[in-house]
């Protein structure tokens, strides 16, 4: 005797619908206020001054008030100088009886008072006067700003949900028979 044994699995049919998800959204609204920074620079430029008067004044270029100043010291001085001589040679005079004043009077006219002792120098013995004046530099700064103003939108969401069918299309099962009329019983 022998068993016969006959299965048939099982069939399971699986149908799906996926989701649905639908978004919107506006764009958010973006108002914007600038108000730009200023700067405010003022300067006022520095300044050399060179003056070469009293260098032009020792070379002898000399503006025609100044010609005539130095002049006019050079004059008076010589005048001095010559009343002086005139003085001190009449009080000479005047003490004739003491050894004869008038031959060194004559000597000191004619030649004495024309004597020069010359010397060489630079011209001019003096630089330039240099003054400088500072510039200024006044920096004003006036900060700006940004006012920024957002208005959002909400997204619009769609959800279509999504499905899963399952069914059994076919059962299992399991069939038994007995073929034959034998039963062996040896082990």
């Amino acid at each position: 005797m022998r068993i016969q044994m006959q299965s048939t699995p099982m069939k399971i049919d699986v149908s799906t619908q996926n989701a649905v998800v639908e978004m919107s959204q506006k764009p958010a609204s973006v108002n914007m206020q600038i108000k730009h920074p200023k700067v405010k620079v003022e300067s006022t430029l520095p300044k050399v001054e060179i003056s070469q008067k009293q260098a032009f004044s020792e070379s002898g270029l000399k503006s025609a008030l100044e010609m005539t100043f130095d002049n006019a010291n050079v004059a008076r001085e010589l005048l001095l100088q010559g009343m002086a001589r005139a003085s001190r040679q009449g009080d000479q005079l005047r003490e004739i009886h003491k050894p004869d004043p008038i031959p060194d009077i004559a000597r000191q006219n004619a030649v004495e008072q024309f004597k020069k002792d010359y010397n060489l120098g630079t011209m001019p013995k003096s630089g330039p006067e240099i003054h400088v004046i500072e510039g200024q530099l006044d920096i004003q700064v006036e900060e700006g700003s940004v006012e920024v103003e957002v208005e959002v939108n909400k997204p619009t969401i769609n959800v279509t949900p999504g499905k899963v069918n399952v069914n059994v299309s076919q059962y299992n099962s399991l069939k038994m028979n007995v073929v034959g009329s034998e039963f062996d019983m040896r082990l």
